[in-house]
């Protein structure tokens, strides 16, 4: 769906939207006196003030949806000749509390409780309001204002620096961190259409998010935390100046820990079918940091439009073909290709970035992403072959001159369930400690010491060559597969109940178009 209107009849109509509130003040404004008392300012000494927009503050706010209550998504009977089955999605009882406070769960039918678990996510609520979300200081503001970008001149060239009006929402820079959550469930169904549906089966599981709206400009994993602002998110209506009509976009910014879980106590749920999850178990990604930039004025906006088949597509237009717009959006004018450093302030304006935790490998090539170090922790557990699995000589066959040199100790970086997630990046733990799940150690992890060859006994995997023929030779060192000369019991086995499963991070996201469809199963 596309709004069009004649030039400046938007600017009109934002400004018509904000005339009210720019005519009447939405709070007092008061002056200090020597003695410190406040006294309100005179009509006369507001005279010089002027400005257009509305501020909203929240403070001490707290918002909770009955637990049963939800918004819902309905599948229906798939087309013929799939394999599909129908599927609805439920999300219910939406919750935004504060961090500290009384924690609270969905339901407290036979004494269920929740703990604190890790990084403070067990519980999906507290009864306690965020202090500041949105302070007088870093409020909500909507507004008229003009911004010079890359638009369209009066010759219908493009061109950089032209000047157009626009309505925006901006959210906090910067804000408590809160703790907001849900439960949903998967239902899954035969349905024909005719007969009565024949559920299978139902998943239910637990989200649970502490953090905050905003997130520093630049990524952390190459930049950290200091002298690194943080930038609320953004919403934008426009004209744009591709083919007049009304423009959206939105630069979400988030930061912060999430947790979902899908275990429950061996009760399961309550009378009401409300679910009793654990405290402990789920899948974590904490220390996050994003940011995702939908749209840029005045050239690419979001569009939502149907299908006419009930179906729908949410768009994000195409780059005009112009060299200004190009310039905009990549900011690379005058480099060979993208460089690591040296960016642009309006880089981190059109670029997007994604970090799941801060420890990444560290670099000292030229044009390399840095990084500050990869974490030492990889589980919590035991090893079924003692807390210092060391391999020794004498677990080795071969010559004595191939297994004289130590291996050393293969199983490194044993910590705790709550170090694992405090540390950052993406984990998992078990329901509760003592709970087990085996893996294989990484066995390449073994010790090589010089001058001993790489294929030697030595090593618990040797490297062997591959593609030898007749006519060709062979790629020396291509293959590994485990050492046959090695003798002794070695279990390469560990007993997990928490794993470190490392970080992530995308970085330079730019999107030049891209065009959501949904697909029902009887659009097949």
């Amino acid at each position: 769906m596309r709004i069009f209107g004649v030039p400046g009849a938007l600017r009109l109509f934002f400004i018509a939207c904000l005339s009210a509130g720019a005519s009447a003040p939405a709070y007092s404004v008061s002056s200090v006196s020597p003695s410190g008392a406040m006294i309100p300012l005179e009509e006369a000494e507001m005279a010089d003030v002027s400005g257009a927009g509305l501020a909203f503050t929240f403070e001490d706010i707290r918002f909770q949806m009955a637990p049963t209550s939800y918004i819902e998504q309905i599948g229906g009977p798939p087309g013929a000749g799939t394999s599909f089955n129908r599927g609805d999605l439920r999300w219910f009882g939406l919750a935004i509390s504060g961090i500290t406070g009384t924690g609270m769960t969905w339901t407290t039918e036979g004494g269920h409780s929740c703990g604190a678990g890790y990084n403070n996510l067990g519980c999906p609520m507290t009864d306690s309001g965020v202090a500041n979300y949105a302070t007088h200081n870093n409020p909500f503001v909507l507004r008229v204002f003009d911004y010079d970008r890359v638009g369209r001149n009066e010759a219908n060239q493009w061109v950089a620096g032209v000047n157009a009006t626009v309505l925006e929402l901006l959210g906090p820079s910067d804000s408590d961190a809160f703790r907001w959550s849900f439960w949903g469930e998967v239902e899954a169904s035969i349905d024909d259409g005719v007969s009565p549906r024949d559920i299978l089966g139902i998943l239910q599981s637990q989200s649970i998010i502490i953090g905050k709206p905003a997130a520093h400009v630049r990524p952390p994993s190459q930049f950290g935390t200091s002298n690194n602002a943080l930038a609320g998110p953004l919403l934008q209506l426009f004209q744009s100046q591709t083919d007049g009509s009304l423009g959206l976009l939105y630069h979400s910014r988030l930061s912060g820990d999430y947790r979902l879980s899908v275990n429950q106590i061996g009760a399961g749920p309550d009378s009401q079918g409300l679910p009793r999850f654990t405290d402990q178990e789920g899948l974590y990604f904490t220390d996050v940091n994003a940011f995702l930039p939908l749209g840029q004025l005045h050239y690419q906006s979001i569009v939502l439009d149907g299908t006419g088949d009930g179906n729908f597509t949410i768009e994000l237009t195409r780059l005009p073909n112009a060299a200004p717009a190009y310039t905009d959006l990549y900011q690379i004018a005058g480099q060979n290709g993208y460089q690591r450093t040296g960016r642009s302030d309006r880089y981190y304006e059109t670029h997007g970035y994604v970090n799941w935790g801060s420890g990444f490998p560290t670099c000292g090539g030229a044009n390399c992403l840095p990084g500050t170090g990869v974490s030492g922790l990889r589980y919590s557990g035991i090893d079924p072959d003692g807390p210092n699995r060391n391999v020794t000589n004498a677990e080795f066959g071969g010559t004595a001159v191939t297994a004289t040199p130590q291996v050393g100790t293969v199983v490194q970086g044993a910590s705790t369930r709550e170090a694992i997630v405090a540390e950052g990046g993406i984990s998992f733990v078990s329901r509760q400690p003592g709970v087990n799940w085996s893996v294989p150690n990484n066995q390449n992890r073994a010790v090589y010491l010089a001058p001993v060859p790489g294929g030697s006994p030595s090593f618990l995997v040797e490297r062997y060559s591959t593609n030898c023929g007749i006519f060709q030779g062979c790629n020396n060192n291509a293959g590994r597969r485990a050492n046959p000369d090695y003798l002794n019991n070695y279990n390469p086995r560990l007993n997990m109940d928490a794993i470190n499963i490392g970080t992530a991070r995308i970085e330079g996201m730019m999107f030049q178009h891209l065009k959501i469809t949904s697909l029902g199963a009887t659009n097949l």
